[in-house]
């Protein structure tokens, strides 16, 4: 059978899963989802249907598996971005309800930035925030005891977590250090870089390099915010809508 012969019965399929979920015939509708699932696997619809049911059915981890799924094959489609924020905020609901918590903040996180007014986003992220798994802060390499002078070598960057995910007009990058003073911390932008400075309760400064970035940006109009768990900056983009497949250009 076709591509297209597929996609044409996958969405018959579809139809017929939708009357079915109308009817309350749940089971009846989840499997006819998986049919569908299984004759297009790249539609995220299907995927968002059949974890509503498979909520109405009980079976949370499965719900939230398919809810993220759904988001996976969404994401960075404007045409797609009800549906790709739909996934997201349960995805972020169900996670939290399954103790998931790393997971149900990420999703929820990239729900806040599509509508950072939606009162159930940010109600869960800030009731889940608290429970994620602690970011241990960057630790200096102790000094060599050796006499010898080592080769000149490029500053490493320190390692620290960071995430990047992007919408038609921005690159959202979160670098998530705990606790930082909002007066601790400084980002500067260039038209193909960011760089930030963050001083540590411990004393010490660590310096974080994006350069080159994939893109350029126009750095009068990115922004940054300092947060509980993280530091989330925005860079606005130079050509809206052009979909960025790294964040740097020596990723690519």
């Amino acid at each position: 059978m076709s591509k297209s012969s597929q996609k044409s019965a996958a969405n018959v399929l579809s139809q017929q899963a939708n009357e079915a979920y109308f009817d309350d015939e749940f089971e009846q509708a989840e499997s006819l989802y998986t049919q569908a699932i299984a004759a297009d696997s790249t539609t995220g619809e299907y995927y968002l249907k059949r974890a509503q049911v498979r909520h109405k059915l009980g079976n949370l981890e499965s719900a939230a598996s398919d809810a993220h799924k759904a988001a996976d094959l969404s994401a960075n489609k404007s045409d797609l971005l009800r549906q790709y924020f739909k996934a997201l905020f349960l995805h972020g609901k169900w996670a939290a309800e399954l103790k998931n918590y790393d997971d149900a903040a990420e999703s929820l996180r990239k729900a806040a930035v599509i509508n950072p007014s939606h009162e159930e986003v940010k109600s869960l992220l800030e009731t889940v925030e608290p429970l994620t798994t602690p970011v241990p802060e960057p630790v200096a390499a102790p000094e060599s005891e050796t006499s010898a002078v080592p080769e000149p070598a490029v500053p490493a960057r320190p390692k620290v977590r960071h995430e990047w995910y992007q919408n038609d007009d921005y690159v959202i990058l979160e670098v998530f250090i705990k606790r930082v003073q909002k007066d601790a911390a400084l980002v500067e932008f260039a038209d193909k870089s960011v760089s930030l400075s963050v001083k540590m309760a411990t004393g010490s400064e660590n310096n974080y390099e994006f350069d080159p970035l994939m893109h350029s940006i126009i750095p009068s109009e990115s922004t940054y915010e300092i947060l509980s768990t993280k530091i989330e900056i925005r860079m606005k983009k130079s050509s809206p809508g052009q979909k960025w497949d790294h964040l740097e250009e020596t990723e690519a």
